[in-house]
């Protein structure tokens, strides 16, 4: 298997480093939650203790001007992955469970919740490629990840590609409807290319001429001119991948090609040794453009990087199928658990909704433009919150969903919003069941670098939404820091969501959990 160094121009040239100017074009992203509560080891041989051919490109001489090293695999991202119905189903039904089983986990901290499960599922999926042993056995078993390597990955691609397609003529939160999505993939991105043998050219902001769509291996597909031109966009659901490596390390050709077929993630190569400041700059500009700017300095300043960084980021725009009228919001008491009160802005409309109720909750399916993706609202009874919360499992959730029927309901929402500062997950997951992937020695990464050397050094989550009379939009992003050791009746019913609540935002045809929240206080930012 060949590979090449592609030299890629960026839209937007904003980070000088000392060697090389580091710059990403723009991939389209899906969307990831977080939770919102009250060095780098080189390895010189280019031949792995396992015996096989590690993959080294040494560019310590080289002086790049304007540009990112990119380590790429020849082989493309599989856009129509052969995947039978059941793996898909089976794929699903194991995210959903990681997503309830981290929700139990985080719950006990104070305050606002909100992540994005399916960004974390989906970093640490790409993570788990490289995974082998007692590392790989706990991480499938914390990540509910029951189908077998050879099927796992084309069923996450299989995944990706089909919410690609939603939205369609659907409009955003913040204007009218965009560019048809359902020609487009994740993992691409958007700009005018000049393709040159194995140099792709990514031409600025204010060259002329159409829309091509490059995936992260540079091939293309024509979009038509005008998309995107105007100010107002349309409904966005969107996803990224990409992988940072440390230029002159050796990883494994193996671990490359499943990240290019499935994840359409390119290896992308940056100086953590030499400029780690600046390789974190570089990194944290690629989530900011991936989450339209909601998901600032992801990584903090002084976090150790390298020799591997695997990022996801995940952006959601959507207008409500039935918008709320601005005029007739109201403020209205909101009850919090300690039995007191606040003041919020109570949105209000009555339709047929998708409704349902238990012995110990109302539940309310609000949809979005395009009727594909829903929001979906479950409020305890008063006084139950904790109670229902203790309850609540992947398998109630689905026996909340299937027993909603459309029905008159008068609603009324509190608009709200949060967004979450930088969340370490190591020790949560640690705790989930998979502390192999932080320990060294301990952790088994060999399929990564074909070496012993690498571990999780901690696993970054951060998270933003904001819930108003037109829509929702959210976003949220993942990074992975792999170190190595060496440094019914038509009757109105009434569903008043004035207590705290708990939401899922989720795909309807494939019930995937996109974002998970609950909200104990919607003035609490």
């Amino acid at each position: 298997m060949n590979y090449t160094i592609q030299r890629d121009i960026p839209l937007l040239r904003r980070f000088k480093m000392e060697k090389h100017f580091v710059r990403m074009a723009a991939a389209l992203f899906l969307m990831a939650f977080s939770v919102a509560f009250t060095g780098c080891g080189g390895n010189d041989s280019s031949t792995s203790e396992l015996g096989e051919p590690a993959l080294e490109y040494n560019s310590g001489d080289t002086v790049m001007s304007d540009e990112t090293e990119v380590l790429r695999s020849e082989r493309s991202r599989e856009l129509s992955p052969d995947v039978t119905d059941s793996d898909q189903r089976e794929l699903v039904a194991g995210n959903n469970e990681f997503a309830l089983d981290l929700y139990h986990t985080l719950r006990n901290q104070e305050g606002n919740l909100f992540y994005s499960p399916y960004s974390i599922s989906l970093a640490l999926a790409m993570t788990y490629a490289g995974a082998r042993g007692e590392t790989e056995q706990e991480m499938g078993t914390t990540c509910h990840f029951t189908l077998s390597r050879e099927r796992l990955h084309p069923a996450f691609n299989a995944l990706d590609t089909e919410l690609a397609k939603r939205g369609g003529d659907a409009g955003g939160r913040d204007g009218s409807s965009d560019l048809n999505q359902a020609d487009s993939f994740p993992g691409l991105s958007v700009g005018i290319t000049e393709q040159d043998e194995e140099v792709v050219i990514i031409a600025d902001e204010q060259d002329k001429g159409g829309v091509i769509i490059t995936d992260e291996l540079g091939r293309e597909a024509e979009q038509d001119k005008e998309a995107g031109t105007s100010d107002e966009k349309g409904f966005r659901l969107n996803i990224a991948n990409s992988v940072w490596g440390q230029s002159g390390y050796s990883f494994m050709p193996d671990f490359l090609d499943v990240l290019a077929e499935n994840y359409g993630a390119g290896m992308r190569l940056l100086d953590f040794a030499g400029v780690p400041e600046d390789s974190r700059v570089v990194i944290n500009d690629w989530i900011s453009e991936n989450t339209e700017g909601r998901i600032e300095d992801m990584i903090p300043r002084g976090t150790p990087l390298g020799p591997l960084v695997l990022t996801n980021a995940i952006y959601f725009n959507a207008a409500w199928e039935s918008p709320f009228q601005e005029e007739i919001t109201r403020d209205g008491d909101f009850h919090l658990t300690d039995g007191t009160d606040v003041t919020v802005p109570m949105m209000s409309r009555t339709g047929i909704v998708n409704y349902g109720e238990g012995g110990d909750y109302q539940a309310a399916e609000l949809v979005y433009d395009g009727g594909e993706i829903a929001m979906l609202i479950i409020l305890p009874d008063e006084g139950r919150f904790g109670a229902f919360e203790n309850s609540l499992t992947a398998e109630r959730l689905d026996e909340i969903t299937e027993d909603l029927a459309f029905r008159s309901v008068a609603v009324r929402l509190p608009r709200f919003g949060y967004e979450s500062e930088t969340l370490s997950m190591g020790k949560t997951l640690s705790r989930m069941g998979m502390p192999a992937a932080f320990t060294w020695p301990g952790a088994d990464f060999s399929g990564m670098d074909g070496m012993y050397d690498l571990f999780i050094g901690d696993i970054l989550h951060r998270g933003f939404v904001s819930v108003d009379e037109s829509g929702t939009e959210a976003a949220a992003a993942t990074v992975v820091i792999m170190v190595g050791f060496a440094p019914s009746s038509q009757d109105v019913q009434e569903f008043t969501v004035n207590r705290p609540f708990i939401f899922f935002i989720r795909d309807i045809s494939t019930d995937t959990i996109l974002f998970t929240g609950r909200i104990l206080n919607p003035v609490s930012r």
